[in-house]
């Protein structure tokens, strides 16, 4: 048992830690691949991009100023004072979720993408006293799980559900998340000693994995049956890119190897058959995103073309048969297929329901995480439209616009106060309990990190993937040193400025994303047009030996579009969503005339939206104002079972739809994304 410290000995950890060798930023991407020998396009340093105000500079300093201190206050705190009673600093029980450790170091990772934004003195010395307090509950040979270490307490599942436990052993079930909690340990110290520098919290990751590579570096049915939730070869990999250890590189291909021969199988992971035999997206829908996201980590510094090929095929079977239009994925709450029990998971081909959908905010984000790396290895700009389309639709929905608030799950289609609850549903947006639900910490760190998304690195040059406002400040593989002021108004209109602020001595390109939905785009530099006209879906080079002073204008045409699913979808026969821009619209009750109900609007071809910014509404949107029809058919059914159909004309009522994101911070309503439509 472990002894309480005295507050003069508690002193010395905090501020004196034998950990902390270094104050000098390292210099690396939020994934390290510049000396990846698979990948086409690297990461930026964590810190070369700066958010000037706009949609996601605004939406940075709330993480800083509002969802990172509360989310601390309300939430973090107990997981803390975990981590403080296994280190023996405090008595009590533990408290929370299996994977309450994983979600603190999620929001630690925040913290740290704080930091290295505003170099806060108060901020680094918060992160050298936590890292202090986890380096004293580590024990000696590594091993650093708090449930287990602690021993006795309280298990939280789900939001409510509590259960005694007392006694626990290492290693002894999959229901544990001993590994899944490691692997956000090994991202979090990987991204800490890029921004700082100090090998603290490196130490600390590296004990922990030289003590999970001794467990797991002979695999056994066993052990195999432990991994569902695999986070830990993202993490390995980043260990391995930090501190050049093979055994972490071989230790994420062996957790991948071990796929499919374990003794426990089911629906609920992706362990039913070895990875290279895969040829669709089953299962957790969040094991599953980031288990790929794995395996493109493993190719991009191994080659290995089985992995490569089994990425393609999971891709196109996600993204044409069991995707969104917001990009979320995981159609299930729970469904029974055949002799299987599906939980939070992939569905069949085309079942994508809308209000029953289940769309978890990690799930999400993973398939954002795992787009991210195919662009790395390909340079294709498909895969950013997905990572586009998750991070203003599916991810953003997730938050409440105050930032204190969110869903775990993100349906398309709402009922209001009368809609049937399935699990984690809420009829509005709950705020943090106590015990551990992953998904808020995890947007929490995506939106911290978001800065580090927008460019990309080649030989050739610079890579624009997203567009907002920022100050990119860089040095290309060369050594030459770049810096460039991007100002638009984005997702609002399709506007783009990009003024070149440092000479360069040589050519060098800038390849402008121009989005699979644009339909009309104009580039300039320096006034002149250019002479070949910009192509959707693709990156379009520009090459010239660039001045301070010079300036792009791209301009992305940002009309209304009316989409329709694939026939297939049977679901959204006969229903349209609309977009604009990146931004999928909804409709909700707030913004129907008095006396019509949602479930009457109908949609039709013609229909001539305007786009109208209003700065006091939802935090400031452009909403999509226009004449929808009003069912007038038959209602009277009584007891008949057959009638002459008639067909009124219908009657026009005016509605306004929001961005989707925003849906659900006016009061519990009904909201649609998917409309009925006459052609």
């Amino acid at each position: 048992m472990k002894i309480m410290l005295s507050k003069a000995l508690l002193f010395t950890i905090l501020f004196s830690s034998p950990f902390i060798l270094s104050t000098n930023a390292q210099k690396g991407g939020l994934l390290e691949t510049k000396k990846s020998p698979y990948i086409k396009l690297r990461n930026v340093n964590i810190e070369d991009v700066k958010w000037n105000s706009g949609f996601w500079g605004d939406r940075m300093g709330q993480c800083e100023k509002t969802m990172i201190p509360y989310m601390k206050e309300i939430y973090m705190d107990r997981a803390l004072k975990n981590f403080k009673i296994a280190a023996g600093i405090e008595q009590g029980e533990f408290w929370g979720s299996w994977w309450h450790d994983g979600d603190f170091y999620k929001w630690m990772e925040a913290l740290v993408m704080s930091y290295a934004d505003t170099r806060d003195k108060e901020t680094g010395r918060q992160l050298d006293e936590l890292i202090s307090i986890l380096a004293r509950a580590q024990d000696k040979d590594g091993y650093i799980h708090t449930a287990i270490q602690i021993g006795h307490g309280i298990m939280i599942s789900g939001f409510t559900n509590e259960q005694k436990f007392n006694g626990k052993k290492r290693w002894a079930s999959l229901q544990d998340h001993e590994v899944y909690n490691l692997g956000h340990l090994f991202t979090l110290a990987a991204i800490h000693y890029r921004v700082t520098g100090k090998t603290n919290l490196l130490n600390v990751a590296i004990k922990a994995a030289d003590n999970l590579y001794a467990v797991f570096k002979t695999p056994t049915p066993e052990l195999a049956s432990l991994i569902f939730n695999p986070p830990q070869i993202m993490g390995l990999i980043e260990l391995y890119r930090s501190t050049g250890n093979k055994n972490y590189l071989q230790l994420a291909k062996t957790f991948i190897d071990m796929k499919g021969t374990g003794n426990w199988k089911g629906m609920e992971s992706q362990d039913n058959i070895p990875v290279h035999e895969v040829t669709e997206a089953v299962g957790h829908a969040v094991t599953g995103t980031y288990l790929y996201c794995g395996i493109a980590d493993v190719y991009a510094e191994t080659g290995d073309t089985i992995l490569l090929n089994v990425l393609q095929r999971l891709w196109e079977d996600v993204t044409f048969k069991k995707m969104y239009i917001t990009g979320a994925v995981g159609s299930y709450h729970k469904l029974t297929i055949g002799k299987e029990n599906v939980h939070e998971a992939f569905g069949v081909a085309y079942d994508l329901p809308n209000a029953t959908a289940y769309c978890e905010t990690c799930a999400n984000i993973g398939n954002a995480m795992w787009n991210w790396r195919l662009l790395g290895i390909t340079g294709d700009s498909k895969y950013t439209d997905i990572m586009e389309q998750v991070f203003y639709n599916s991810m953003l929905s997730t938050i409440g616009l105050e930032g204190k608030s969110y869903f775990y799950t993100n349906v398309l289609r709402w009922y209001g106060k009368d809609h049937v609850l399935l699990s984690q549903d809420a009829y509005q947006r709950w705020n943090l309990p106590r015990g551990g639900i992953c998904c808020p910490p995890n947007t929490v760190r995506t939106i911290a990190e978001m800065s580090n998304y927008v460019y990309s690195l080649s030989d050739k040059g610079v890579w624009v993937n997203l567009y907002g406002n920022n100050t990119l400040k860089t040095l290309l593989s060369d050594g030459t040193p770049v810096q460039f002021i991007q100002e638009t108004n984005y997702p609002w209109d399709g506007a783009v400025k990009i003024t070149c602020e440092q000479s360069a001595k040589k050519e060098f390109s800038v390849m402008l994303r121009i989005p699979g939905w644009a339909e009309d785009v104009t580039l300039k530099v320096n006034g002149t047009a250019v002479s070949r006209q910009p192509s959707s879906g693709s990156y379009f080079e520009l090459s010239r030996k660039w001045v301070k002073g010079d300036v792009l204008e791209l301009n992305i045409s940002m009309p209304v579009q009316l989409i329709e699913a694939n026939p297939l979808v049977k679901e959204n026969t006969n229903k349209i969503a609309v977009k604009r821009g990146p931004l999928v619209y909804c409709l909700e009750s707030q913004d129907i005339e008095e006396n019509v109900s949602l479930k009457d609007i109908i949609i039709p071809g013609d229909i001539d939206f305007k786009p109208m910014y209003k700065k006091d509404l939802l935090g400031g949107v452009t909403v999509l104002q226009g004449k929808a029809w009003k069912n007038v058919a038959e209602t009277n059914w009584s007891s008949a079972l057959y009638k002459i159909m008639k067909v009124p004309k219908p009657k026009e009522v005016n509605i306004q739809l929001i961005p989707y994101y925003a849906w659900n911070n006016r009061g519990v309503g009904e909201m649609a994304v998917w409309l009925p439509a006459a052609r």
